[in-house]
């Protein structure tokens, strides 16, 4: 008798919530009445490298787009007790595969990419808005987790935001508190 054995490797994107004090942050969050105001998502478990649509210089809102975020870098660098909230997410290698392609889209043609200022606005009451190279950070986020098949929101992802990320069913949350006391060796 044979006994076979099957290897399904599985690798892990991280979705990190968050909630840095700057002022459009705050107006994000009063509106939306939730703890938290952005989203990004990172395949690095230290969370030194992650990706989403915010601003591109720390001292100025105007100018956004594409960026590529991590624990001791853009925001978070000035915002250390930032507050977080940071789900893991198994994905199978297809599924991690495709994520990565689609990323690496962006990071090839980042300067593409614009801030979907608008689309804040028209989320706020309920109208859909999507303009080819502009996203806001849960519309990049939701995108990404559609295209890669781990998730759907069945919304338009313009009308998605940061708390509805908590709604993953196969996300499985790590850590919660200020981003400067983020470990790996701290998770739950």
């Amino acid at each position: 008798m044979k006994i076979y054995f099957v290897v399904i490797s599985m690798k892990e994107v991280y979705i990190i919530l968050s909630h840095s004090g700057t002022i459009i942050s705050k107006i994000i969050k009063i509106y939306t009445r939730a703890r938290y105001s952005h989203v990004s998502l990172g395949f690095d478990p230290e969370l030194n490298e992650f990706f989403s649509f915010g601003r591109k210089h720390i001292t100025t809102p105007l100018r956004g787009g594409f960026i590529i975020e991590g624990k001791n870098r853009g925001l978070f660098q000035k915002f250390k007790k930032a507050k977080c909230k940071i789900y893991k997410v198994i994905l199978t290698d297809n599924q991690f595969e495709i994520m990565r392609s689609y990323i690496n889209e962006f990071l090839k043609a980042q300067h593409k990419y614009k801030y979907n200022y608008l689309g804040i606005f028209t989320t706020m009451i309920g109208l859909k808005l999507n303009r080819p190279y502009y996203y806001f950070c849960s519309q990049f986020v939701a995108e990404v987790l559609y295209k890669s098949k781990v998730w759907n929101f069945n919304k338009d992802f313009s009308l998605i935001r940061p708390k509805d990320f908590e709604q993953i069913k196969n996300a499985t949350l790590i850590f919660e508190g200020r981003v400067c006391d983020y470990s790996i060796f701290n998770t739950f």
